[in-house]
């Protein structure tokens, strides 16, 4: 049987060797400036790292790379490493601020990885564990690293705002305790998925049940990009959460269902069609994201070559005949045909396809037979 996080032992730092000796072994700098850095961080009452960085003797990545070395951690540059958002969103990002410490990722079912500065704060080991009820594993990564990181998570957290009212589902009662996705951590998870499909470029959010969890992923210029696992406890409220925003019936899991949802993010209008699935693992939930504002509205911001965009212009500016745009879901019809309107060329477009799809002038729609 698979042990909780409470009888799991937590971490405890257990440094090794000076970390002045790591920094001169791996030739980050030369003993006599770490020596004179002991001196003065001795005198000032600092940490002997942070005057090495302070002095410009070492990068913060190289100091992150002998505190990971000296307690036997990983080190992690966050530039490269995919942080998982159902992580990330366990901390409020006041709190992750003020412990300097984010959650990044999952490893097992009961330990969570924690991006830190200093893993040697068991203060702020403690309190993470007892928020999250997770088991900590603290990973080194860089004081700059960790500042951009909190800074996106604090943009992410206050950028979405929904601007369609939520009313109150007659059926919630009809949920088990916990799992109407009302609690700050759910709504905070959704939220940050959301802000950060739409900031990828994103055309399909999709949650996926496997084994009681959610995989998240992305569809990002037709490809489908893994960016989260959201664990078992958080799986139900999420969808819930979904529905919630959709205007759902979050207790009617056994029919399909779809509605929309309309958000604000960065000050940019954002339409979403949400549509769940009921499978044998759980429910599947796909949202498309229709991003309104960032439609190309000129023929030169579609990136056809010159040729190209010339012979289209020309066959549009004629008073008979049709252009026929064809392409798969999310293949971007809509988005070539939206800067042809939005020009005032003459001649009225016809899409038949998706009704929910992005609207413009001149555009009317059927939906499939």
């Amino acid at each position: 049987m698979e042990a909780s996080a409470a009888t799991i032992e937590p971490w405890r730092p257990r440094p090794g060797r000076l970390l002045g000796d790591i920094i001169v072994e791996l030739g980050f700098a030369p003993r006599e400036a770490v020596e004179g850095a002991v001196l003065t961080a001795r005198d000032s009452g600092r940490p002997m790292g942070g005057v090495l960085l302070e002095e410009g003797t070492v990068t913060a990545d190289q100091l992150a790379a002998a505190v990971a070395e000296r307690f036997g951690l990983a080190h992690l540059r966050l530039d490269s490493f995919q942080v998982d958002p159902a992580a990330a969103n366990l901390v409020a990002p006041a709190m992750a601020r003020r412990l300097s410490a984010v959650p990044v990722a999952f490893d097992g079912h009961h330990t969570l990885v924690v991006a830190m500065v200093n893993p040697a704060n068991v203060l702020a080991i403690d309190d993470l564990a007892m928020v999250t009820d997770h088991r900590v594993q603290p990973a080194v990564v860089s004081v700059d690293d960790l500042r951009a990181l909190l800074g996106r998570l604090t943009r992410l957290d206050e950028g979405l705002v929904e601007t369609e009212t939520e009313p109150e589902p007659e059926s919630r009662d009809e949920l088990g305790a916990g799992e109407s996705g009302d609690d700050a951590p759910t709504v905070r998870l959704v939220h940050s998925i959301i802000a950060q499909a739409v900031d990828q470029g994103a055309s399909d959010i999709h949650f996926d049940p496997t084994e009681g969890e959610l995989s998240v992923r992305l569809r990002i210029d037709g490809v489908m990009v893994p960016t989260a696992r959201v664990p078992r406890a958080l799986a139900r409220k999420v969808v819930s959460r979904v529905k919630i925003m959709a205007e759902l019936d979050i207790s009617e899991r056994r029919v399909p269902q779809d509605g929309r949802i309309g958000v604000t993010v960065d000050g940019r209008r954002i339409d979403l069609r949400a549509v769940t699935i009921p499978l044998v693992a759980g429910e599947s939930v796909v949202l498309r994201v229709l991003d309104t504002g960032g439609v190309p509205r000129s023929l030169d911001e579609l990136g056809m070559g010159e040729d190209d965009r010339t012979r289209l212009a020309r066959a549009l500016g004629r008073s008979h005949g049709g252009v026929l745009a064809t392409g798969p879901t999310g293949s971007g019809k809509s988005h070539d045909w939206l800067p042809r309107t939005a020009r005032g060329l003459r001649g009225h477009g016809r899409q038949r396809g998706d009704p929910r799809a992005h609207r413009g002038p001149g555009l009317e729609r059927r939906d499939r037979p």
